[in-house]
């Protein structure tokens, strides 16, 4: 089964996330901010990580340099209302994929099954 750690300070949002993950049959673990997701995915070994990029604690960009610096070599897709363009370069190159918030199930659910080939 196909692990997705989805990260995300709205709770709300979050949770949303989990239970449509896991309804199209996904293993979810949910964290609220940076630090949290870290530790764990060094637990959890995501297949996938889902992280928002404003958070407090450790942001979307730092959790990435983090997961990368622990050998967690899961893709990463970024989930912002700052629009790509806005990101530097490095901040981009640390991304699979992005997705634009507010943020539909059906973008979640295709994004996820597009890196997996589902």
């Amino acid at each position: 089964m196909t692990k997705v750690l989805f990260v995300d300070d709205e709770a709300l949002l979050a949770l949303g996330a989990e239970m449509s993950l896991r309804d199209q049959g996904y293993d979810v673990e949910i964290a609220f901010d940076g630090e949290e997701a870290l530790r764990k995915a060094l637990v959890f070994t995501p297949d996938i990580v889902v992280t928002d990029f404003m958070m407090p604690k450790l942001d979307g960009a730092g959790l990435a340099r983090a997961l990368l610096g622990n050998r967690i070599k899961a893709p990463i897709v970024l989930v912002t209302a700052v629009p790509e363009a806005d990101l530097s370069h490095e901040t981009r190159t640390l991304f699979a994929a992005f997705l634009q918030k507010p943020l539909g199930d059906d973008e979640l659910i295709s994004c996820v099954a597009t890196l997996f080939g589902r």
